[in-house]
C-alpha cells in the first residue's frame, strides 16, 4: 500500500484476489479471479487491469496458471496472490479497519469503523470489496449513502479516463 488516500490499481487486485487464494489450487475458479473478473470488480479496463497484472507477476505479487472457469468452455488465466502479496493484503485491511468512518444515509448518521462502512456499500451498492475498500479510502472520513446510491443511478461513466489509462504512477 503506498498511501492511505487512495488504493492504487495494484492495491485494488490485492484487495480483490484475497477473497478468492481458497481456490487457488481448485480444478475450477470463478470468473473473478480471471482478467475480466478482476477488471470488471476493480472498475478499470481490461488492458489497464492486463498491464497491472503482467507488472504483478514480474514483481512476484501474483501466480498466474490455467484453470478452467465456472461458465467457461475453455480453460482461462487465472491469478492468486503470492505470500508477499497478503502481507500487503492484511496491511490494506488493517489501516481500513483503524479508520473511523461517519456513515450518513436517511436515518442518523453513525460513525463506524472503516471494514463495517465497507460492509455496508458492499451490500447496499452491490459493490465489490476493493471498490468499497477505495470509495473508503477517499472518503476524508464521511460516506454518504444515499448520495452514493444515486450517483450509482446514473448512466455510468466509462471506466478509464485517457490520463487514467495513460498514467502508470498508481501502479
Amino acid at each position: 500500500m503506498q498511501h492511505p488516500g487512495r488504493l492504487t490499481v495494484r492495491d485494488r487486485i490485492i484487495t480483490h484476489l484475497s477473497q478468492y487464494s481458497r481456490f487457488s489450487e481448485e480444478y475450477e475458479c470463478p470468473e473473478e479471479m480471471s482478467q475480466a473478473g478482476i477488471s470488471l470488480a476493480i472498475g478499470k479496463s481490461r488492458a489497464h487491469t492486463t498491464l497491472e497484472l503482467n507488472r504483478m507477476k514480474d514483481a512476484d505479487l501474483i501466480a498466474e496458471r490455467l484453470a478452467h472457469v465456472r461458465g467457461t468452455k475453455s480453460k482461462r488465466k487465472t491469478y492468486t496472490l503470492t505470500h508477499q502479496a497478503l502481507v500487503t493484503e492484511r496491511q490494506i485491511t488493517r489501516h481500513i479497519e483503524g479508520m473511523e468512518i461517519e456513515l450518513l444515509g436517511s436515518e442518523n448518521s453513525k460513525i463506524i469503523n472503516g471494514q463495517q462502512a465497507a460492509e455496508i456499500l458492499m451490500r447496499e451498492l452491490s459493490a465489490s470489496r476493493a471498490i468499497a475498500f477505495d470509495i473508503i479510502f477517499s472518503s476524508d472520513g464521511k460516506v454518504d449513502l444515499e448520495v452514493m446510491k444515486s450517483q450509482q443511478a446514473r448512466p455510468p461513466m466509462p471506466i478509464d479516463t485517457e490520463s487514467d489509462s495513460m498514467d502508470h504512477s498508481d501502479s
